[in-house]
């Protein structure tokens, strides 16, 4: 396993998400359109029935879309990748490696500095079943 996995791109950064939604409405359109003047009557569809249903099957593409988007921006909620940044308490001094309590697990960890048995710890990177940890600023240091 990777020492820290890449971020996924940001969706201002793929511009062709969609594309494919706006490809599929006008094909709906046109194809729909087709139907209009048809030379078999049977086939005659009017445009009372063509306008709304490309308009409710346009804002149902648009709403997923829209959703998909937004939700690969979120913040990752699980995997390794869900524990870098978190902070925990240490549970045993380090020297340099160590146990920490994060994320409601007890986990083996090593730190590049000191750290004692109920320090506040920060995740940097995740190696495998082990973390690299640092100490976290307290509320007193941070003000």
């Amino acid at each position: 396993m990777p020492a820290s996995l890449p971020d996924r791109p940001a969706a201002r950064d793929r511009p062709f998400d969609g594309l494919l939604a706006v490809g599929g409405v006008i094909a709906l359109t046109l194809g729909s359109l087709m139907f209009v003047e048809s030379p078999d009557p049977h086939l005659q569809v009017s445009l009372k029935v063509i306008v709304p249903m490309v308009a409710t099957l346009t804002g149902l593409i648009l709403f997923v879309v829209q959703r998909a988007l937004s939700i690969q921006t979120q913040r990752v909620v699980t995997g390794p990748q869900a524990l870098i940044g978190e902070t925990g308490v240490a549970t045993s001094d380090f020297g340099p490696e160590g146990t920490v309590f994060v994320h409601g697990e007890t986990w083996t960890s090593t730190s590049g500095q000191p750290i004692r048995k109920g320090d506040k710890i920060r995740v940097v990177r995740v190696d495998g079943m082990q973390l690299r940890v640092e100490r976290a600023p307290s509320d007193k240091e941070e003000q």
